[in-house]
């Protein structure tokens, strides 16, 4: 959800990126030179693609052996036409990625509730991976399911997938200093020396999902939903989620992975 020009700068100061980043999916500016970035953005998201975001030449680089137009990136033939964020990720994966390669994706990687949809509503996706990173977590419940399907599941990626399941993941995150991942789950907060414990709401929450058995999707779909406490559909008894709508579970199908 970052202008396309700072995140191929900073592939090309990681030095060897190219030989592990082949393409990215971001904003396109129409001036790449002297814009805002995504993060000094104010107001309704109508008004990005007026007044900065390239809708129609927006697409996603890629990087090639050619440095002498864009240092070692070209840019793709098919517009993104998608804001990229919450369902605009979902929507600019299935535009410039979809449609040249057949089928959707099969791993997924996400930090916070914005990128809920893009780990969630393939059903091509065998795996997604939530970076613990603090936002939102209770409410953005597939930190839960992922320690649901480990500790009472006991499902690894092959029974997961067995299932016709995406396997979700939680990795660990020490926000301190380089901010980097660290073994385990755990969260470990700006000033901190030690990984936060479970709070009470994740608690619930996989109380209640032990209720559902193996059906992911009606826990997925339930708990992100916005309800509150005294809702009279709440299934745990304090507020949770973080959508009015959500377009469902493994909802979007574009072929069957192994293309």
């Amino acid at each position: 959800a970052s202008g396309t020009t700072q995140i191929r700068a900073a592939v090309d100061v990681l030095g060897k990126g190219h030989d592990y980043v082949k393409g990215i999916i971001a904003y396109t500016p129409d001036v790449q030179d002297g814009q805002r970035t995504v993060d000094s953005l104010y107001g309704p998201e109508a008004a990005w693609s007026d007044r900065w975001y390239d809708w129609d030449g927006g697409t996603a680089w890629y990087t090639t052996d050619d440095y002498s137009l864009y240092n070692g990136w070209v840019p793709g033939d098919v517009p993104i036409h998608s804001d990229v964020v919450q369902m605009g990720k979902a929507a600019a994966i299935t535009n410039a990625l979809v449609s040249q390669y057949g089928c959707g994706p099969l791993a997924a990687f996400g930090d916070s509730a914005g990128d809920f949809e893009m780990m969630t509503m393939f059903d091509s996706l065998k795996l997604s991976m939530v970076s613990n990173a603090g936002k939102s977590i209770t409410s953005f419940n597939l930190a839960n399911v992922a320690r649901y399907q480990r500790d009472v599941l006991g499902w690894d990626l092959a029974d997961a997938n067995a299932a016709g399941e995406t396997l979700f993941v939680l990795q660990g995150r020490n926000l301190n200093g380089m901010r980097s991942f660290i073994a385990g789950e755990g969260l470990i907060g700006l000033g901190k020396t030690e990984p936060s414990a479970l709070d009470d709401g994740s608690k619930a929450q996989i109380e209640w999902m032990k209720t559902q058995g193996t059906d992911i999707g009606a826990i997925i779909d339930t708990l992100c939903i916005k309800t509150a406490a005294d809702d009279p559909d709440n299934v745990i008894g304090i507020k949770y989620g973080f959508r009015n709508h959500f377009g469902g579970y493994h909802s979007m199908s574009f072929g069957d992975g192994n293309g």
